[in-house]
């Protein structure tokens, strides 16, 4: 199988996934955007790793995984997303992948 090439600025975690970039919401909650296994097609996380304590609407919604962004963070995430856009329409990205034969032949 051959090596596969990431983007700039791009790793893989510990399990091989993608890692495609992180942030920090105005509210101080990390996020980060990962590919997914194969399912039928090209997919990725958006983990949401911190949450904040308390009550309030916007301590509750956080605790369910939203984020709070300003036009500079959502820059930044749109940044990453387009990394993993721009990966997964690659022919080199799922070509060599043993769970994409398995799955998709």
């Amino acid at each position: 199988m051959g090596k596969r090439k990431l983007p700039k600025g791009v790793a893989l975690n510990e399990r091989g996934f993608a890692e495609y970039g992180e942030g920090v919401c105005s509210y101080g909650i990390k996020w980060r955007v990962v590919e997914s296994s194969i399912v039928g097609r090209p997919r990725c996380w958006i983990f949401v790793d911190g949450v904040l304590s308390g009550g309030g609407s916007v301590e509750e919604r956080t605790q369910r995984g939203c984020l709070h962004l300003n036009g500079r963070q959502v820059r930044q995430l749109i940044a990453h997303l387009q990394r993993f856009v721009r990966d997964s329409q690659s022919p080199d990205h799922w070509k060599n992948d043993a769970e994409y034969k398995r799955v998709l032949g």
